[in-house]
């Protein structure tokens, strides 16, 4: 019986380990830009075109609108960015100089 509870603690801290370790190497250091677009009246716009770019990197991704005028650029890497939105109607608008940070 003795060496059954060695082993089982044995085990037990093994497995802690090898999950310590697992998510230690989980760790992300990517950023996500979240934002709702709306008009100047304060209503949401659905269905706009977002552009997110990396101007370190010169990369740039287009998401959408949800129908609450919420989008979400995830998985970004930490640098300097901005945000274009386009919806025919409308003024295009652009914000610059978002600086992002590893998990921000």
């Amino acid at each position: 019986m003795r060496f059954c509870i060695r082993c089982s603690s044995y085990c037990f801290v093994a497995l802690i380990l090898c999950l310590t370790a697992s998510q230690l190497m989980a760790q992300s250091t990517q950023s996500t830009i979240l934002g709702t677009v709306k008009d100047t009246t304060g209503a949401v716009i659905p269905n706009a075109e977002v552009v997110v770019t990396n101007v370190d990197k010169g990369v740039s991704s287009a998401y959408r609108t949800d129908s609450s005028g919420n989008y979400q650029a995830m998985e970004l890497i930490p640098g300097t960015y901005k945000v274009r939105v386009v919806k025919t109607g409308f003024e295009t608008q652009l914000l610059e100089g978002l600086q992002l940070a590893a998990r921000q």
